[in-house]
């Protein structure tokens, strides 16, 4: 149940892409400005997840998962009414807001609610939601496009929305805020200025293509910010961020890794969608019904990953999961190079997903394996911040690459990506390996 609200968040991140076109022409969007229709949901939500993961340690994570669900609920409904750009794109940035403060709180209270193996099933179908959350919200919008309005992406998170509260409101039971703890009001300012401006920077660098004055002013707050950040959580009692988070190697390898095969996946289902609707001339349902062939094997290997783990560990299932997804990517550069529906795509297409399925549980289970349950929401906020960053960062230099060196060039630029993740995941803790709970 509360899984549902990852995947309403993750998919929202996505899904819109397939709408821009109708979007545009139906709201009077330029070519510069529909992007944002994107980026406000992205610069929100990415910038957000650590103070909303930290908040619902701090109020509750019922109460902050409650609170975020109703906000973007309530922002989607907006979001289908918008008459104009800028009421769509604050609708999105809202939307954000309130994905942010509900989506940390997933991972927190699966921490809170089990133990043992059920811990790790459903840190498994976590990690199955937010894997292919994106490939889905492609196939979710072009099966919404072909028969509706783009106006109903939006519309259908309302009932999904106000399902999920009532249901939640009665099935998950209240959780003790930590009373001990608050809020670090200049920290939370600190993270959200550094991430936002790091998430504007690169987004601004993907559309572009280039560097210019904006994205150089975007970085530049980005590093004061995370220049004051470092400073403040050397010095605050409490800060929003608690260092115990950075103390263990492995799981700094981890979130490490998250970032790259987060990078890598995104610009997976980026150049396939230029591919399939661009190169083949695919409609959005056809695009849709494509990515089955990656979202499929991905959803299989994922809910296959708590039983794999057991046999062989975290470490080698990771690792063997890119190893894959290495091999599925080189294979689709090749396959892009002749801009046609292949048995070499079709092949290529599911060994990157079959490999990608099972990263995600690795670095859930690497992460929140010895946390503190009173960090949880943190450690929870900043696994999927990671996620948020490596997207961001990763399609900007993908695409980059493809500037120059075409999409076979930017797909083996995303294999190097999991070639370094590999040596990430791969860093182990003094003390003990990470293994699945038993």
């Amino acid at each position: 149940m509360v899984l549902t609200t990852t995947l309403l968040t993750t998919i929202n991140t996505a899904i819109v892409n397939v709408a821009l076109t109708g979007i545009r022409a139906d709201l009077g969007f330029t070519a510069a400005t529909v992007s944002w229709v994107v980026n406000g949901y992205l610069l929100t939500y990415g910038g957000l997840l650590i103070v909303g993961g930290r908040l619902g340690d701090v109020i509750g994570r019922r109460r902050a998962m409650l609170s975020g669900l109703a906000v973007f609920t309530i922002a989607s409904a907006f979001a289908g009414f918008a008459w104009n750009p800028s009421g769509l794109i604050a609708a999105r940035v809202i939307q954000g807001v309130g994905g942010a403060l509900a989506a940390p709180a997933v991972l927190a209270i699966i921490t809170h609610l089990y133990d043992g193996r059920a811990r790790a099933k459903a840190l498994s179908w976590f990690s199955v939601v937010l894997g292919v959350g994106l490939s889905l919200g492609m196939i979710a919008g072009g099966a919404v496009l072909q028969w509706l309005s783009w106006r109903w992406i939006f519309w259908l998170n309302v009932p999904v929305g106000a399902a999920l509260f009532a249901l939640i409101l009665g099935a998950v039971p209240p959780m003790r805020a930590h009373q001990r703890h608050r809020l670090d009001l200049l920290g939370a300012t600190l993270t959200t200025v550094s991430t936002v401006g790091l998430v504007l920077a690169f987004v601004q660098i993907a559309g572009a293509h280039t560097f210019d004055v904006t994205i150089g002013v975007s970085l530049a707050v980005a590093i004061v910010g995370l220049a004051g950040l470092v400073l403040r959580l050397r010095r605050a009692a409490e800060p929003l961020i608690p260092p115990a988070l950075f103390t263990r190697p492995s799981a700094v390898g981890a979130y490490v890794a998250n970032a790259l095969q987060a990078g890598a996946m995104t610009g997976v289902v980026f150049f396939l969608s230029q591919l399939f609707s661009g190169s083949l001339g695919l409609a959005p349902l056809g695009v849709g019904a494509l990515f089955l062939v990656f979202t499929a094997p991905q959803l299989a290997s994922a809910l296959s990953a708590s039983r794999l783990v057991r046999a062989f560990g975290v470490r080698r299932l990771v690792t063997a999961g890119l190893s894959f997804s290495i091999v599925g990517l080189v294979l689709l550069a090749e396959a892009a190079r002749t801009a046609e529906i292949s048995a070499l795509l079709i092949v290529a297409m599911a060994l990157t997903g079959l490999g990608a399925g099972v990263v995600y549980l690795g670095v859930n289970l690497t992460v929140m394996s010895t946390v503190e349950p009173h960090f949880a929401g943190a450690a929870s906020g900043l696994v999927q911040t990671s996620v948020q960053l490596g997207a961001s960062v990763g399609i900007a230099v993908l695409v980059l690459v493809q500037s120059f060196s075409g999409t076979a060039g930017a797909l083996l630029a995303a294999a190097i990506f999991l070639v370094i993740a590999i040596g990430a995941i791969s860093v182990r803790d003094r003390t003990a390996a990470v293994t699945a709970p038993a």
